[in-house]
């Protein structure tokens, strides 16, 4: 199941382990990101059929689809908070379009692979019957309190698509189903490399910096890269079938590296 086809590691400190699943309830006292396997994930009938063919006839319409005329471009939005954005360097913002669309998952698949910037951000358990295809959920409750319940999302990003650094306070298990992605973490001690937006902002857990690559030499280095390297960065790519366990205030970037991931 484990087949990580691609790490590269951005400085000599950092390195990222594989350990076997210990069960969620242990997962609490594991501190750093671990590739993780044989975990409730193996069973998933979804890492079986979850191709782009089956996704675009099987999954339900797709609320929450984000649009944006420029790569790469972050848009935040929480129904209790502002609405936040930042274009790409050289962009003006009034120009960096970005619209909220509701789409068919033929007409996102079929936009996607036209080339167009597409992300969504969608509840699993309203995917219609492919949801199905996701077992054993309650087996990845970390938190593994009667009141508390896993919160099953699937991130789905055109190539070259995803999120800007940020962390999350919440445990994290990112189980890669169709296509590869591209991974980008750092410590929670890397927050004055990554510039955090102030604790008020709308992208109060975002970092400042663009980081396109880690480890790169010369030009091809921007200074937020080589900050965000020299901040202790793992850069990694998930295919299908891996599994990766990120824990409360680790920093992640992400970015497709398929048509569709």
């Amino acid at each position: 199941l484990l087949q990580c086809s691609y790490v590269r590691v951005a400085s000599a400190t950092s390195s990222i382990r594989s350990m076997a699943w210990p069960g969620a309830g242990a997962l609490r006292d594991v501190h750093t990101p671990v590739l993780l396997s044989n975990s409730p994930a193996a069973s998933w009938r979804a890492l079986r059929v979850w191709d782009v063919p089956y996704m675009r006839e099987t999954f339900e319409e797709l609320v929450g689809v984000w649009h944006a005329s420029h790569r790469p471009l972050l848009a935040y939005f929480r129904h209790d908070s502002d609405f936040g954005m930042r274009a790409p360097p050289g962009v003006p913002t009034a120009e960096a379009a970005v619209q909220e669309e509701v789409r068919s998952a033929r007409s996102f698949f079929d936009g996607a692979a036209r080339g167009e910037l597409l992300y969504c951000s969608h509840d699993l358990l309203s995917l219609g019957r492919a949801a199905d295809d996701v077992s054993a959920l309650s087996e990845f409750d970390v938190h593994d309190a009667a009141n508390h319940l896993v919160d099953p999302i699937v991130w789905l990003g055109s190539r070259r698509m995803g999120a800007l650094a940020h962390y999350d306070t919440s445990h994290n298990v990112f189980v890669q189903v169709a296509g590869r992605k591209r991974l980008w973490l750092w410590p929670p001690s890397a927050h004055r490399e990554l510039l955090l937006f102030p604790s008020h902002h709308s992208l109060h857990r975002q970092s400042g910096r663009l980081v396109q690559a880690l480890g790169a030499a010369g030009a091809e280095a921007s200074a937020a890269s080589a900050a965000a390297a020299r901040a202790g960065g793992i850069e990694l790519t998930l295919a299908p079938g891996d599994v990766l366990f990120v824990p409360p205030f680790w920093f992640h970037q992400t970015e497709a590296i398929d048509d569709v991931a």
